[in-house]
């Protein structure tokens, strides 16, 4: 229990001060209302029409981009807690896989700089069949891992079972 003393404290510390701090902005700033300050304001666009609007595709898909950098970040907490012991193969990991991470970020943003969608679409589809025909995938006679000769058809097929088994929560 006391090693989490300091963790306690800190989010002590972390509570206080943001309820002091907005504590101390409601009697410090003064109120003053007008028509101006009580209209909606969405990215300095003044609302105008209905909420029922189509948002482009575009919209979308920098908010999946954002969210999926977003959330690759995460994977360097472990990292720099363990950093000491990967040493010098865990400093070459993690810029390899910062680098990935920037290659389909540049990737992303200027394939849409230079394709509409569906052009995008169609490149991916062309990415992704020759993938499978530059990658030397063959099928055994049974499906069983036991048949798996080359280690991209044990990766697939390995994938290919756990999805399509049930997971159960235990």
């Amino acid at each position: 229990m006391r090693e989490y003393l300091p963790v306690l404290l800190f989010l002590l510390i972390a509570i206080g001060f943001a309820g002091g701090t907005i504590l101390l902005s409601s009697v410090i700033v003064p109120r003053r209302s007008n028509r101006v300050k009580m209209s909606a304001y969405e990215c300095g666009v003044d609302p105008v029409g209905t909420a029922r609007e189509r948002f482009s595709v575009k919209f979308y898909m920098v908010a999946v981009l954002f969210i999926l950098f977003d959330i690759e970040a995460v994977f360097l907490y472990p990292w720099a807690v363990s950093f000491r012991q990967l040493g010098l193969y865990g400093l070459i990991e993690m810029v390899l896989f910062i680098l990935i991470l920037l290659a389909g970020y540049l990737y992303a943003h200027f394939l849409s700089r230079i394709m509409r969608l569906p052009q995008q679409a169609l490149f991916h589809l062309a990415l992704l069949i020759l993938v499978f025909l530059v990658l030397p995938v063959r099928i055994g006679e049974s499906a069983g891992a036991a048949a798996v000769q080359e280690p991209v058809t044990a990766l697939l097929s390995r994938d290919a079972n756990l999805v399509s088994r049930p997971q159960t929560v235990r």
